[in-house]
């Protein structure tokens, strides 16, 4: 090969070098396609979403229905509203049954026709022992006026819980009163009558 020829080779070669270094620098530049999807989505939002955490029940009504002397209806809609309620919503006891509503306010009316209520709500599906229901007391709810709590003895203030027995609306200083109140709920009647006005007739009277 003669030094002409082999001048030509070494052109050659370099410029093929300079070709294909230029091509793969273009391609590493170039914007990545389009999906053809349409999809304009990034990595992080196609990251499995985090699984919400599932609401937390205040446990008030767990802890009560739990109690042996507190039978929780399980009633799946509001007595005065017809609204849905579950284990979140607004409670009170009634003659030592549980009964939910949709918002604190129904329950006053409720009070003012509770077994027509309970009756319909038995009809609704709610778990109410026919025992209990015979029981329920007296249609007319009263209003003891207590100012100490029964069960601990403190002043109830202006507190807004209460319990229903034997058709005497008491009201208590705190919601872990509620359970405590329905161990000796006769009992506790009496005590709220010391501080309150509870005709006899409501009173259970020794032996009964």
């Amino acid at each position: 090969m003669n030094k002409g020829t082999l001048f030509l080779a070494t052109i050659a070669l370099f410029a093929g070098l300079t070709t294909g270094f230029l091509a793969r620098a273009a391609l590493r530049s170039a914007p990545a396609p389009a999906s053809s999807g349409g999809d304009d989505h990034n990595h992080a939002s196609m990251q499995e979403p985090k699984s919400a955490s599932p609401q937390k029940s205040s446990g008030k009504a767990m802890s009560v229905s739990a109690h042996g002397r507190i039978v929780d209806i399980r009633n799946k809609t509001c007595p005065v509203m017809g609204g849905e309620v579950d284990d979140e919503s607004f409670f009170i006891i009634y003659n030592g049954l549980l009964v939910r509503f949709c918002c604190p306010g129904c329950d006053g009316e409720f009070l003012e026709r509770p077994l027509e209520l309970l009756k319909e709500l038995k009809d609704l599906g709610a778990s109410i022992p026919m025992a209990a229901l015979a029981s329920a007391g007296n249609p007319v709810v009263i209003d003891a006026g207590n100012s100490s709590c029964p069960v601990t003895g403190n002043d109830v203030g202006d507190s807004e819980i209460y319990v229903v027995h034997r058709g005497v609306k008491v009201r208590l200083c705190s919601e872990d009163c509620r359970t405590a109140f329905f161990d000796k709920a006769d009992e506790m009647l009496t005590r709220a009558a010391g501080s309150g006005s509870i005709p006899a007739d409501r009173l259970k009277e020794e032996g009964q």
